[in-house]
């Protein structure tokens, strides 16, 4: 699988004198992924000086209670850790005990009865599901004590988050199509907050069915990676204005190369890096591509 040239070439785009910087708003954090991996706690607690940045650590839910999730075939699900309830609880405890919040990961097929288990058992505040139905059950009963997020997997288009009601997510994750088109997310309503991926591999154009053929069935022999998604650490300048968290993948990456994807992009941020003046974002964020 081709990886993100962040975790590759360290920080690409950095270039002094380069365009003038936009001030950034507030300190913007970043969503991280778990990968299962017995190293991933030595390398998160080195990075401790960067645990400011980090909103939750996302993982899926326990295999009985994830009925269908992302990366169904993926290595990840099929590790000791994970397949062990008792392991997987220590898990987000040990998080826990760093004072990190945990996002757990049903995108498809929640249960009201799935959701209140992570809550009563774990105070779990942070999740991340498709079902709109669900998500207003939800805040009905737990109010601003949950944080609900729409999962990406739902390929929510420009014209439905114009027109359609979402206010009962607390967060949308973007397609993949806006990365390359910044112009319409600066368009979008205020009144909701929003997450993008900024790493990622994947296509802005890719059809529905290959990127569900990703996420769900691990399938990236037909994946097109001319053209990709990915926002260059010192370019998110660009979208820290209209963006409430930017997300990191993958969790079928090494925890090294986690760590270091995510202390490139909080590099550039925390330095406020002047943007590549010769990738600039009227032309490279906003490629017209089919989608």
């Amino acid at each position: 699988m081709v990886k993100s040239s962040v975790s590759q070439a360290g920080i690409p785009g950095s270039s002094p004198g380069g365009a003038t910087k936009k001030f950034l708003l507030y300190m913007k954090k970043f969503e991280l992924p778990y990968n299962f991996n017995n190293d991933y706690f030595a390398f998160l607690t080195h990075f401790n000086d960067y645990f400011k940045y980090i909103k939750f650590i996302y993982l899926p839910a326990f295999k009985e209670n994830r009925i269908e999730n992302t990366r169904e075939k993926a290595g990840i699900l099929e590790k000791v850790n994970y397949t062990d309830y008792d392991k997987y609880s220590a898990i987000i405890k040990r998080f826990q005990s760093l004072e990190l919040d945990v996002c757990i990961l049903i995108q498809r097929n929640a249960t009201l009865e799935i959701v209140k288990k992570y809550i009563d058992e774990f105070n779990i505040k942070y999740f991340v599901i498709n079902d709109d139905t669900l998500a207003k059950t939800l805040k009905e009963l737990y109010g601003d004590k949950i944080y609900i997020i729409l999962s990406i997997t739902r390929r929510i288009t420009y014209n439905e988050i114009m027109k359609k009601d979402f206010s009962m997510y607390d967060e949308i994750c973007l397609d993949f199509w806006f990365n390359r088109h910044i112009d319409k997310i600066k368009k979008l309503p205020t009144k909701y907050k929003y997450s993008i991926l900024i790493n990622s591999v994947c296509c802005p154009f890719c059809p529905k069915k290959v990127a569900e053929q990703h996420w769900f069935e691990n399938d990236y022999q037909n994946c097109i990676k001319k053209d990709t998604i990915e926002i260059f650490p010192a370019d998110l300048i660009y979208f820290d204005p209209y963006i409430e968290s930017f997300e990191c993948v993958d969790r079928t990456y090494s925890s090294s190369e986690i760590f270091n994807i995510f202390k490139n992009y909080v590099k550039a941020y925390e330095n406020k890096d002047n943007p590549d003046p010769h990738r600039g974002v009227e032309d490279f964020y906003n490629t017209k591509l089919k989608g």
